[in-house]
């Protein structure tokens, strides 16, 4: 949307009903709550194991610190993210790109996962 607004608003998914930074907002939390653990461990060793905390436990430091340092950074971004503020917008997908190509290059491979995204992802 941001690409195709030329110099005029974006025209955002669920921007008619306003809760376009809700539902971003959402998708961030769930990325957020896979990448990196956030908060104490479930007790007994049960929900969800975090990539980062996947990739320690197997010996891959290296891909959980730079898993750890993209999702940090796009977290800080996504914090300050608001549909009425492109240039937000355009510097929070800057870093979900940075997350994305992490996920890509640095994560799967290790964990021989075969990732792909096309435009029809919605990314």
């Amino acid at each position: 949307p941001l690409r195709a607004a030329s110099g005029r608003k974006p025209d955002y998914p669920r921007s008619a009903s306003g809760s376009t930074a809700a539902q971003w907002a959402a998708q961030w939390d769930a990325i957020a709550a896979i990448a990196v653990l956030r908060g104490p461990a479930p007790p007994g060793g049960t929900g969800l194991v975090p990539l980062e905390a996947y990739l320690r436990g197997r010996g891959l430091n290296p891909a959980a610190d730079a898993l750890a340092a993209a999702t940090q950074k796009a977290a800080g971004r996504m914090a300050t993210i608001d549909p009425a503020m492109p240039a937000r917008a355009s510097a929070a997908a800057r870093d979900l790109t940075v997350l994305k190509q992490v996920a890509e290059s640095r994560v799967a491979p290790p964990l021989k996962i075969n990732l792909g995204f096309s435009d029809g992802d919605g990314d």
